[in-house]
């Protein structure tokens, strides 16, 4: 097992010092398919990441940050090096001739990845991750039905009265 560690950020965008947030980092293969839901990680507030390799897992690892020009997600590959150097990501590098624009498009999502991890269901058509009620939930819900009913019924003998 090995630790390979880097950061993901956009040197023409002034992030060489903050780095991209919340890039997604993997082990993969060339074309950036990941290998394993193990290998798989988020960039912190800093657009750095640690990553937990197994020797015997992909050769290569992938970055994933926010595109500056459209919707889709870009992706960067590059090979595993053999000595325990540092693996940076630096997608001005990815995006030389690409003219950045200057509004700015916001968009959140999630992917399919944390959905499950965290206990919800996937919707591929929608793109959402939808999240049952807890049981603590559920039972809270229930004891403001009861309170709701037991006080109508007491009004309603009250004020019959």
């Amino acid at each position: 097992m090995a630790t390979i560690k880097g950061k993901v950020f956009d040197a023409s965008k002034g992030f060489s010092d903050n780095g991209l947030v919340s890039a997604i980092v993997y082990v993969s293969d060339a074309d950036g398919k990941l290998i394993s839901e193990d290998m798989r990680v988020r960039t912190d507030t800093q657009g750095k990441y640690s990553l937990d390799v197994s020797l015997s897992g992909g050769k290569y690892i992938t970055a994933k940050a926010p595109s500056y020009e459209s919707y889709d997600t870009d992706t960067m590959t590059k090979a595993i090096p053999s000595n325990n150097s540092d693996v940076n990501f630096d997608f001005n590098e990815w995006n030389k001739g690409v003219i950045v624009k200057d509004e700015v498009v916001v968009t959140a999502s999630r992917d399919e990845y944390f959905c499950k991890k965290n206990g919800g269901t996937w919707d591929s058509e929608k793109k959402q991750c939808k999240k049952g009620l807890k049981n603590w939930q559920k039972m809270l819900i229930g004891l403001g039905v009861l309170v709701v009913v037991v006080g109508g019924i007491y009004l309603y003998k009250k004020q019959k009265k």
